[in-house]
Protein backbone atom coordinates (compact mmCIF):
# COMPACT_ATOMS: atom_id res chain seq x y z
CA UNK A 1 0.00 0.00 0.00
CA UNK A 2 2.90 2.43 0.42
CA UNK A 3 4.00 2.68 -3.52
CA UNK A 4 0.35 3.71 -4.93
CA UNK A 5 1.24 7.82 -5.19
CA UNK A 6 3.61 7.11 -7.47
CA UNK A 7 1.54 4.54 -9.98
CA UNK A 8 -1.32 7.26 -9.29
CA UNK A 9 0.78 10.11 -10.56
CA UNK A 10 1.79 7.87 -13.84
CA UNK A 11 -1.96 6.80 -14.07
CA UNK A 12 -3.04 10.56 -13.98
CA UNK A 13 -0.62 11.45 -16.85
CA UNK A 14 -1.98 8.83 -19.30
CA UNK A 15 -5.30 9.07 -18.99
CA UNK A 16 -5.18 13.09 -18.35
CA UNK A 17 -7.15 12.88 -15.21
CA UNK A 18 -7.74 16.47 -13.31
CA UNK A 19 -9.22 18.06 -10.25
CA UNK A 20 -9.91 21.60 -9.14
CA UNK A 21 -11.84 22.95 -6.39
CA UNK A 22 -12.86 26.06 -4.48
CA UNK A 23 -11.88 25.48 -1.15
CA UNK A 24 -13.36 27.54 1.75
CA UNK A 25 -11.13 25.85 4.41
CA UNK A 26 -8.23 24.31 3.92
CA UNK A 27 -5.37 22.75 5.94
CA UNK A 28 -2.49 23.74 3.84
CA UNK A 29 -1.96 26.25 0.68
CA UNK A 30 -1.96 24.11 -2.63
CA UNK A 31 -0.88 27.25 -5.22
CA UNK A 32 2.61 26.31 -6.91
CA UNK A 33 2.52 22.65 -5.08
CA UNK A 34 3.23 20.09 -7.80
CA UNK A 35 0.83 16.78 -7.85
CA UNK A 36 3.91 14.40 -6.94
CA UNK A 37 4.54 16.36 -3.35
CA UNK A 38 0.84 16.26 -2.21
CA UNK A 39 0.04 15.43 1.09
CA UNK A 40 -3.36 15.16 2.31
CA UNK A 41 -5.36 18.36 2.04
CA UNK A 42 -8.74 18.42 3.68
CA UNK A 43 -11.14 21.39 2.29
CA UNK A 44 -14.73 22.17 3.31
CA UNK A 45 -17.54 23.73 1.18
CA UNK A 46 -20.79 23.65 3.36
CA UNK A 47 -20.97 19.62 4.11
CA UNK A 48 -18.66 18.15 2.04
CA UNK A 49 -15.25 17.86 3.46
CA UNK A 50 -12.96 16.82 0.15
CA UNK A 51 -9.80 14.41 0.73
CA UNK A 52 -7.23 15.11 -1.82
CA UNK A 53 -3.62 13.79 -2.08
CA UNK A 54 -1.47 10.83 -0.32
CA UNK A 55 -2.41 10.09 3.37
CA UNK A 56 0.65 10.01 5.76
CA UNK A 57 0.87 9.90 9.72
CA UNK A 58 -0.41 13.66 11.12
CA UNK A 59 -3.54 13.17 8.20
CA UNK A 60 -5.90 11.35 10.64
CA UNK A 61 -5.12 14.30 13.30
CA UNK A 62 -5.66 16.70 10.78
CA UNK A 63 -8.89 14.93 9.74
CA UNK A 64 -10.22 15.12 12.81
CA UNK A 65 -9.49 18.52 13.24
CA UNK A 66 -10.89 19.66 10.44
CA UNK A 67 -14.01 17.81 11.14
CA UNK A 68 -14.67 19.08 14.81
CA UNK A 69 -14.21 22.88 13.18
CA UNK A 70 -16.90 21.77 10.68
CA UNK A 71 -19.70 20.15 12.70
CA UNK A 72 -22.06 20.49 9.83
CA UNK A 73 -20.12 18.05 7.63
CA UNK A 74 -21.61 15.07 6.36
CA UNK A 75 -20.13 14.12 3.34
CA UNK A 76 -16.65 12.91 2.19
CA UNK A 77 -15.66 13.64 -1.28
CA UNK A 78 -12.74 11.33 -2.18
CA UNK A 79 -10.92 13.70 -4.98
CA UNK A 80 -7.99 11.69 -5.48
CA UNK A 81 -6.36 9.69 -2.81
CA UNK A 82 -4.09 6.94 -4.47
CA UNK A 83 -2.90 5.66 -1.28
CA UNK A 84 -1.13 5.45 2.43
CA UNK A 85 2.25 6.27 4.01
CA UNK A 86 0.89 5.13 6.80
CA UNK A 87 -1.90 2.42 7.19
CA UNK A 88 -2.75 3.24 10.91
CA UNK A 89 -3.58 6.69 10.36
CA UNK A 90 -5.57 5.91 6.93
CA UNK A 91 -7.82 3.07 9.49
CA UNK A 92 -8.39 5.72 11.71
CA UNK A 93 -9.89 8.29 9.44
CA UNK A 94 -11.61 5.71 8.15
CA UNK A 95 -13.27 4.53 11.76
CA UNK A 96 -13.40 8.23 12.08
CA UNK A 97 -15.53 8.30 9.21
CA UNK A 98 -18.03 5.31 10.35
CA UNK A 99 -18.14 6.74 13.55
CA UNK A 100 -19.38 10.16 12.52
CA UNK A 101 -22.37 8.49 10.48
CA UNK A 102 -20.00 10.49 7.27
CA UNK A 103 -21.23 9.14 3.44
CA UNK A 104 -18.25 8.97 1.16
CA UNK A 105 -18.18 9.95 -2.70
CA UNK A 106 -15.78 9.31 -5.51
CA UNK A 107 -16.62 11.89 -8.17
CA UNK A 108 -16.44 11.49 -11.78
CA UNK A 109 -12.77 12.13 -12.71
CA UNK A 110 -11.80 10.88 -9.19
CA UNK A 111 -9.29 8.07 -8.46
CA UNK A 112 -8.87 6.00 -5.05
CA UNK A 113 -6.47 3.64 -4.02
CA UNK A 114 -4.90 0.80 -1.70
CA UNK A 115 -5.64 3.33 1.36
CA UNK A 116 -8.02 5.96 0.17
CA UNK A 117 -10.05 2.48 -0.98
CA UNK A 118 -10.05 1.53 2.70
CA UNK A 119 -11.42 5.24 3.53
CA UNK A 120 -14.02 5.16 1.15
CA UNK A 121 -15.26 1.77 2.52
CA UNK A 122 -16.11 3.58 5.32
CA UNK A 123 -18.53 5.31 4.54
CA UNK A 124 -22.12 4.68 5.75
CA UNK A 125 -23.32 5.28 2.23
CA UNK A 126 -21.26 5.21 -1.04
CA UNK A 127 -21.06 6.52 -4.21
CA UNK A 128 -18.84 6.17 -6.99
CA UNK A 129 -20.03 8.90 -9.58
CA UNK A 130 -20.43 8.35 -13.39
CA UNK A 131 -18.96 10.24 -16.28
CA UNK A 132 -20.39 13.29 -17.52
CA UNK A 133 -19.23 15.32 -20.22
CA UNK A 134 -16.16 16.40 -18.93
CA UNK A 135 -14.69 13.59 -16.99
CA UNK A 136 -14.59 10.00 -16.65
CA UNK A 137 -16.18 8.19 -13.76
CA UNK A 138 -14.76 7.53 -10.52
CA UNK A 139 -12.23 5.03 -10.39
CA UNK A 140 -11.39 2.34 -7.42
CA UNK A 141 -8.00 0.43 -7.48
CA UNK A 142 -6.86 -1.91 -5.22
CA UNK A 143 -3.35 -3.95 -4.84
CA UNK A 144 -1.71 -5.99 -1.96
CA UNK A 145 -0.16 -4.41 1.04
CA UNK A 146 4.04 -4.62 1.74
CA UNK A 147 6.00 -4.00 4.41
CA UNK A 148 9.58 -4.31 3.91
CA UNK A 149 10.21 -7.56 2.32
CA UNK A 150 6.13 -9.01 3.34
CA UNK A 151 3.41 -9.04 0.96
CA UNK A 152 0.11 -9.80 2.39
CA UNK A 153 -0.83 -11.93 -0.90
CA UNK A 154 2.20 -13.74 -0.44
CA UNK A 155 1.44 -15.08 3.18
CA UNK A 156 -1.00 -18.04 4.37
CA UNK A 157 -4.52 -16.91 5.49
CA UNK A 158 -3.60 -18.06 8.77
CA UNK A 159 -0.94 -15.02 9.29
CA UNK A 160 -1.46 -12.96 12.31
CA UNK A 161 -0.52 -10.32 9.67
CA UNK A 162 -3.34 -9.82 7.93
CA UNK A 163 -5.72 -9.31 11.52
CA UNK A 164 -5.24 -5.56 11.26
CA UNK A 165 -6.77 -5.77 8.03
CA UNK A 166 -9.43 -8.32 8.76
CA UNK A 167 -10.08 -6.10 12.25
CA UNK A 168 -10.62 -2.84 10.46
CA UNK A 169 -12.98 -4.25 7.61
CA UNK A 170 -15.19 -5.63 10.58
CA UNK A 171 -15.09 -1.97 12.30
CA UNK A 172 -16.68 -0.62 9.49
CA UNK A 173 -18.84 -3.33 7.98
CA UNK A 174 -16.97 -5.22 5.33
CA UNK A 175 -16.65 -8.50 4.69
CA UNK A 176 -13.50 -10.07 5.09
CA UNK A 177 -13.92 -11.63 1.38
CA UNK A 178 -13.29 -7.59 0.34
CA UNK A 179 -9.70 -8.00 1.82
CA UNK A 180 -8.94 -11.39 0.25
CA UNK A 181 -9.94 -10.05 -3.35
CA UNK A 182 -7.86 -6.93 -2.74
CA UNK A 183 -4.52 -8.49 -1.38
CA UNK A 184 -4.80 -10.71 -4.87
CA UNK A 185 -6.16 -8.50 -7.27
CA UNK A 186 -2.91 -6.72 -7.94
CA UNK A 187 0.98 -7.29 -6.28
CA UNK A 188 2.20 -4.02 -4.38
CA UNK A 189 3.85 -2.29 -7.29
CA UNK A 190 0.70 -1.75 -9.39
CA UNK A 191 -2.75 -2.17 -8.86
CA UNK A 192 -6.35 -2.92 -10.34
CA UNK A 193 -8.85 -0.82 -11.24
CA UNK A 194 -12.12 -2.74 -10.36
CA UNK A 195 -15.07 -3.65 -12.93
CA UNK A 196 -18.58 -2.88 -12.29
CA UNK A 197 -18.98 -6.20 -11.73
CA UNK A 198 -16.48 -6.46 -9.07
CA UNK A 199 -17.28 -2.99 -7.16
CA UNK A 200 -21.15 -4.66 -6.91
CA UNK A 201 -20.19 -8.20 -6.07
CA UNK A 202 -17.88 -6.67 -2.73
CA UNK A 203 -20.87 -4.48 -1.82
CA UNK A 204 -18.27 -1.85 -2.33
CA UNK A 205 -20.93 1.37 -3.08
CA UNK A 206 -24.55 1.17 -1.56
CA UNK A 207 -25.90 3.26 -4.32
CA UNK A 208 -25.83 2.48 -8.25
CA UNK A 209 -22.63 3.76 -9.71
CA UNK A 210 -21.91 3.65 -13.97
CA UNK A 211 -18.71 2.88 -14.97
CA UNK A 212 -16.58 3.65 -18.24
CA UNK A 213 -16.36 0.25 -20.14
CA UNK A 214 -13.14 -1.45 -20.02
CA UNK A 215 -12.74 -0.20 -16.55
Amino acid sequence: MFRSFRLYIAFILVIGLSCKNNPTTSTTPTTGTPLSEFDAQFTVIGTEMTIEGRIKTNSSTLFNSVLAANAGVATVILENVPGTLDTDASFAIGRAIRSNGLATVVPAGGFIASGGTDMFLAGVTRTVSGPNTTKLAGLIAVHSWEAGYTRGSDLPTSSPLHQPFLTYYSDIGIPDSFYWFAINAAAPDSFHVMTTAEISQHGVVTTTTSKVTGW
